[in-house]
């Protein structure tokens, strides 16, 4: 951006991860609105300084975010940068709200192997595979049944130490984050229309109060239709009653104006069964659509 003009000041966590993020927002609002410049503001959050405990024990939904935005709500920054797929559902703390989303990077999980493979037969019977996420866990145990899957925790770069370390066979991340941090590991990737993602994995969120509404309009105007993909990822999970928590996955891509295509995926928490469903509608409908017509689909067993 360029030197001069209006100051937005982000606030965004201290990890690595997270200032790639926030340096992509400052990045995407500044091309929209060339007179915006961007400060930023570090914020440690308790998920940040409790390394040991596994985030359902630290009360998983937006154990990553509270801090950050109190920081936006007491008015020491403007803006929260956030993953989104990290963002509780429903009302924020202090009056902020969820203002848009930017483009989304790559949605896939991917699979992060110690050595070069291309597909689940890569894993070994016994393989240490780290994960934290329960729905990751469900769709590791169904597919490496035989797979040892372990809690892991710290920013992308410490995970992949583990593995270089011979702590972990593999690790299932985001490749979302991997990119953003210029990443290569050894990893396969799992397509986000056959095994929907995170709902919002991808998306970065931008929340803030009333003020930063009305400065960033015109900014977030082009990344309309990001976000009404996103919600309709949102709208599937909120219909699950789900949150961090939730073994589920949804995919929304947009077709033009109001419509869209979504692939959503529930997964028995041990790993043992799921059931999925595709289909298209008004994105406004979709996510409710979606939660409604996967009922009616029978669960799938893992093969034996």
């Amino acid at each position: 951006m360029k030197p001069s003009g209006e100051v937005i000041r982000l606030a965004a966590r201290p990890s690595p991860l997270s200032r790639r993020q926030a340096e992509e927002a400052s990045r995407w609002l500044g091309g929209s609105v060339p007179s915006l410049r961007a400060t930023f503001l570090w914020v440690a959050s308790r998920g940040d300084r409790d390394h040991r405990a596994q985030p359902p024990d630290l009360g998983s939904v937006g154990v990553f975010e509270r801090e950050v935005d109190a920081a936006v709500a007491e008015g020491r920054a403007d803006v929260a940068i956030h993953s989104l797929k990290d963002l509780p559902l429903g009302d924020l703390q202090g009056g902020l709200t969820l203002l848009g989303v930017l483009p989304r990077g790559p949605a896939e999980d991917v699979v992060v192997l110690r050595a070069p493979g291309d597909s689940w037969s890569s894993l070994r019977d016994g393989a240490r595979v780290g994960t934290s996420s329960l729905r990751r866990r469900a769709l590791v145990g169904f597919f490496a049944p035989r797979a040892e899957v372990r809690g892991v925790r710290g920013n992308v770069g410490s995970r992949l130490s583990k593995i270089e370390r011979g702590e972990f066979d593999a690790l299932v991340l985001a490749e979302s984050g991997l990119a953003r941090l210029g990443l290569d590991p050894p990893r396969f990737h799992l397509p986000p229309r056959d095994l929907p993602p995170a709902p919002g994995q991808g998306f970065l969120a931008l929340v803030g109060g009333p003020e930063a509404e009305r400065r960033l309009g015109r900014a977030l105007a082009p990344f309309a239709q990001s976000f009404r993909e996103a919600q309709a990822e949102r709208d599937f999970l909120q219909a699950t009653g789900g949150g961090c928590s939730a073994a589920v996955g949804a995919y929304v891509q947009a077709r033009g104006g109001e419509k869209g295509e979504i692939s959503v995926v529930e997964w028995r928490p041990d790993g043992t069964a799921r059931r999925r469903w595709a289909g298209a509608g008004r994105l406004s409908d979709l996510g409710r659509l979606a939660h409604e017509q996967l009922q009616e689909v029978p669960w799938e067993p893992r093969s034996p």
